[in-house]
């Protein structure tokens, strides 16, 4: 067998995340994840519309959790000077209280109307309808 190099352009995968400012006045970082189809937070306090379920999550590794609850949670983004974009994301979310990231869902983010744009040093969202609010995303 032989061992091939990757390509001189192959760069490795990374986490992007995004800052937000909740409904909680808390700064959090959420991983932005285009493999998930819904968003999980692990804190329920500041959850609006609040309501019972029954959902099984299943990561990438295959491992399996349950939420309980799910809900809305609004959050506010800022940039890179944390100052808050004039717009706000109401994002329904399962509550996981076992997770040790908060995740959101790329899919959802595009049905929401954003979408994630990446450069060589950089990656944003963009509202679709308004393509001057752009909020920064780190890479991990």
């Amino acid at each position: 067998m032989i061992k091939q190099e990757a390509p001189s352009n192959y760069t490795q995968a990374t986490d992007t995340e995004c800052v937000l400012v909740t409904s909680n006045s808390n700064f959090e970082n959420w991983l932005v994840d285009s493999g998930a189809t819904l968003s999980i937070d692990n804190e329920d306090k500041g959850l609006t519309n609040m309501t019972r379920c029954n959902t099984e999550i299943i990561v990438g590794t295959g491992s399996k959790t349950r939420a309980n609850k799910q809900g809305y949670r609004k959050c506010f983004p800022v940039n890179e000077d944390g100052e808050e974009i004039p717009t706000n994301l109401n994002i329904k979310v399962k509550y996981v209280g076992d997770f040790n990231k908060k995740i959101l869902s790329l899919k959802q983010l595009t049905d929401l109307g954003w979408d994630c744009i990446y450069t060589t040093t950089q990656a944003y969202l963009r509202k679709q309808e308004d393509p001057s609010i752009m909020i920064p995303l780190q890479m991990k």
